[in-house]
């Protein structure tokens, strides 16, 4: 009984010790001690597991080698993003935590020995494996992967704040740059431009040694979240459109692919220390969830103008999205193109070889000419019966746009 109680109390030292906590004092270890060093972790571990086992609690040892599995760093700071709502740009959380464990002293950029132009991979140093950092063998770039324990997650998670807090410094250099003095050098082209040479425009004004410059990824996540753009679908492909606030500022879509037009060009360059405080903060890529928000369903029904003429996808689309305001359903919407999509997966319309056309060409299928839709000019009509039938499964219908939005 006596040797039980001590094994056990060693276990729990042990497990103290694992967590980074000093087991007489109960406080966290201080980054730099010894007892943070990886080989001392290894022998803490393998004492814990041994005890554990001749305990025989052999469901602990199964959750405590899980539990102890390192993640990749880039995955796990992915996850934590998502946890904070930054949804839209996925390496924001990743590229800045890098930064500031480099910064820190915890990893070291390498060199390229060949002078590539490629950026050098970063390597663990000996203060970064004492709170849990490793690296593995290289990834499909060649290049290691960073992996962290639970310790090293738990210190991330605790200095979230610090990391963006980093993050914010490396963007005040392009904070002092963005003058109106300096914007009334950059000239707005007469006809409508595409993002990517409008961006490339602004970035060739900016020192190259800045830290951090403009991306056309990053602008549109930060027009999306103000309402310039929206998302849109063609099948299960997505890309952005503009909104009427959009519209307003002279965005213009042409074959899926969004312009600038003067007007347009003039509104960036008038926003972009906005801009760029918000990619900052990180805000930029907090996009809204408007999934989760459908709600008052009976009521959108309710408020829905059906027609007993017969109308288009497009058509009816606009009618939900009035009704969706109507019934004060949250900040949803239902993107232009969600609905046809969801018209294929349920084996009303398919997509088909004809010939004399050399792409495939949408069609009703004979089950959707039964529920009543019908081809009409290579346009989906509805009748008033399928109305009621489409708006019927609109549950059904934004459970398809969810699984569109998280590639399911």
């Amino acid at each position: 009984m006596e040797e039980t109680k001590m094994l056990q109390q060693i276990m729990r030292h042990m497990d103290d010790l694992l967590r980074g906590t000093d087991p007489v004092s109960g406080e966290a270890l201080s980054e730099d001690s010894v007892l943070l060093r990886e080989d001392l972790v290894r022998c803490f571990r393998y004492v814990s597991r041994t005890i554990r086992r001749e305990l025989g609690d052999t469901d602990e040892i199964c959750q405590e080698a899980e539990s102890q599995k390192p993640a990749e760093l880039s995955a796990f700071m992915e996850e934590t993003a998502r946890s904070l709502g930054m949804t839209g740009y996925s390496n924001f959380l990743p590229s800045a935590a890098r930064g500031w464990l480099r910064w820190e002293g915890y990893l070291a950029r390498g060199r390229n020995e060949d002078g590539a132009a490629r950026t050098p991979a970063d390597s663990v140093t000996p203060k970064g494996a004492g709170i849990g950092l490793s690296q593995s063998e290289q990834d499909e770039k060649g290049k290691p992967v960073i992996l962290c324990d639970s310790r090293a997650q738990d210190l991330l998670r605790k200095r979230v704040d610090l990391i963006l807090a980093w993050e914010r410094t490396q963007w005040e250099p392009l904070f002092r740059i963005l003058t109106a003095e300096w914007r009334s050098h950059i000239a707005c082209s007469a006809g409508p431009r595409a993002l990517l040479p409008i961006v490339k425009q602004i970035n060739s004004r900016l020192p190259k040694d800045l830290p951090r410059h403009f991306n056309g990824q990053r602008v549109n996540l930060w027009m999306m979240r103000n309402g310039f753009l929206e998302y849109c679908y063609n099948n299960t492909k997505r890309y952005f459109c503009p909104t009427w606030k959009g519209k307003e500022i002279g965005l213009v879509l042409e074959k899926k692919y969004i312009y600038w037009t003067t007007a347009a060009q003039q509104f960036l360059l008038d926003h972009l220390e906005t801009i760029a405080q918000d990619m900052a903060s990180g805000d930029a890529y907090r996009i809204p969830a408007v999934l989760d928000q459908l709600k008052n369903v009976e009521e959108v029904r309710a408020h829905m103008q059906y027609s007993a003429r017969e109308l288009s996808v497009y058509d009816l689309e606009v009618r939900i999205n009035r009704a969706l305001i109507w019934a004060k359903s949250g900040a949803c919407r239902l993107p232009h193109g969600v609905l046809l999509g969801w018209l294929r997966q349920k084996g009303f319309c398919d997509m088909q070889a004809q010939r004399g056309f050399m792409k495939k060409v949408l069609i009703v299928t004979a089950s959707g000419h039964e529920a009543g839709f019908r081809m009409e000019k290579g346009l989906v009509r509805i009748d008033e019966a399928a109305q009621h039938f489409v708006l019927n499964e609109l549950e059904d219908i934004w459970a398809f746009y969810y699984r569109l939005e998280h590639g399911e």
